[in-house]
Parts: structure tokens; C-alpha cells; sequence
């Protein structure tokens, strides 16, 4: 979880401009569902629900950055 997190904080440091270098299209909504999808089983063994809602939105971020969060 912890990582996920801080991938998700590099993310978001790259969409903020602290570093794009090569920049890549990132579909946010897509990537905390997968995000979510990965969490949801763990969430439910705690009587968690996890939904993503919201419009899907796209970012430029770095290209190692971007790949690294949803590895």
C-alpha cells in the first residue's frame, strides 16, 4: 500500500511540473481503478468499499514516473 502511494505522490509531483521530462499522456481515472481493482480484496477483508467516480481526466507526466505507478 505504501508504495502504491508513493507512486501516486511521484504522479502527482510530475503533473504539479517538478519534472517532466519525456511527458506521456496519463489517464488518471483509469490508473486509481486499477489502483482500486488491485486494493478491493484486501478492502473487503476490512468491510471496505471501494468505487471510483468522477470524469475521466488526462495528465502529462513523465514517462519513467508514469510507468513506475501502475507497475
Amino acid at each position: 500500500m505504501q508504495t502504491v502511494v508513493e507512486r501516486l505522490l511521484a504522479l502527482a509531483r510530475d503533473v504539479a511540473g517538478a519534472h517532466v521530462d519525456q511527458a506521456v499522456e496519463v489517464r488518471l481515472r483509469d490508473l486509481v481503478q486499477r489502483v482500486a481493482d488491485d486494493l478491493a480484496p484486501l478492502a473487503m477483508t476490512r468491510g471496505i468499499a471501494v468505487d471510483v467516480t468522477g470524469e475521466p481526466v488526462t495528465v502529462a507526466a513523465s514517462a519513467m514516473t508514469s510507468s513506475a505507478a501502475v507497475a
